[in-house]
């Protein structure tokens, strides 16, 4: 069973309506901050599936994937603060503010023992700690 999160994106696009919330250009104003729009769009899980329509509660239990946005945001957001890394994971992680990701996002990050090694290719199952390519980010 697969999720593609290709279809998060136009989710949350539609639904980002305030300031600093949603994706990059669709009512997300923190530039540094793009890895959560790179995973949504390119990265699939196979956690779930529910009519190919991919759900907050499937994201915010499917350690591959957050693992692979924290991790994407160590190294893209390195000049983030870490108070503003966690405030952004509370409230985007699972891309619904409502649902809360198992981990926070240090524990998550904490959780890649190591770097990851293999780059997500589109239409693979993330069963994985991805790294995301530069040409996706």
């Amino acid at each position: 069973m697969r999720i593609l999160l290709v279809a998060l994106l136009s989710l949350l696009a539609s639904s980002a309506n305030a300031y600093k919330t949603g994706l990059m250009g669709y009512g997300q104003s923190c530039a540094p901050l793009d890895c959560p729009s790179v995973a949504y769009g390119s990265i699939g899980t196979s956690e779930h599936s529910h009519g190919g329509s991919p759900l907050a509660p499937c994201i915010a239990t499917n350690s591959d994937f957050l693992h692979t946005l924290a991790y994407c945001l160590s190294t893209r957001c390195a000049d983030v603060s870490p108070s503003e890394l966690e405030s952004y994971w509370a409230g985007q992680a699972t891309g619904d503010k409502t649902v809360s990701a198992e981990w926070t996002y240090g524990s998550a990050l904490a959780n890649v023992t190591a770097p990851p090694k293999r780059t997500y290719i589109a239409g693979d199952t993330l069963n994985y700690t991805a790294l995301i390519a530069d040409a996706d980010y």
